[in-house]
């Protein structure tokens, strides 16, 4: 749990799950769809659905929840706690950061202001939110700029394949923001 503080009051949380490492051959019967490992939603997602063999073996941090007190959204300071995650994350040797939340265009904006971008996302709206879950990755060293790269690749590759069958019911509002950046 990392908190952002003033004058001994709190202004900002940040709910923060470590992911990854998993062993080759628990990562291979995830890959292969025989196995599911709790606590590792990132690493499993990228083996499972993305196909991205080798994911299992990278270690980020996944932001679980982000929180700013509501009088004081729109002010920077979920980016500056974000940041203070990320220091955190190099300086424990993580390879990436990562999130998954349902996608809306105010929530996907705020986390590429913060360098995340989209290299997953799931065919079926969320019960909890009635959204897309978005799957987003920030490298923060060599081994997670390869994954990055893999992953986010894969998904500019699918995504418009998928716009045209199991994403047909996609927001038009969320289509060109998730293909932002794309080449």
């Amino acid at each position: 749990v990392f908190a952002l503080r003033r004058d001994n009051r709190l202004l900002a949380t940040a709910l923060v799950a470590l992911e990854g490492g998993l062993p080759d051959g628990l990562a291979d019967q995830v890959y292969g769809g025989h196995r599911r490992v709790r606590g590792h939603l990132i690493p499993q997602s990228l083996l499972a659905h993305g196909g991205i063999s080798g994911a299992g073996a990278c270690r980020g941090a996944r932001v679980m929840r982000i929180t700013v007190h509501p009088v004081l959204q729109g002010r920077g300071l979920g980016s500056r706690l974000l940041q203070a995650v990320v220091a955190h994350a190099r300086q424990r040797g993580l390879d990436w950061i990562g999130t998954s939340f349902g996608v809306s265009p105010a929530l996907l904006g705020f986390w590429r202001r913060n360098g995340l971008e989209p290299v997953r996302i799931g065919v079926n709206r969320e019960a909890s939110s009635g959204s897309h879950a978005v799957l987003m990755l920030k490298p923060l060293n060599e081994a997670g700029e390869a994954l990055y790269r893999r992953a986010r690749g894969r998904f500019l590759e699918r995504f418009p394949d998928q716009l045209a069958e199991t994403l047909q019911d996609l927001e038009p509002e969320l289509v060109l923001p998730l293909l932002r950046r794309a080449p």
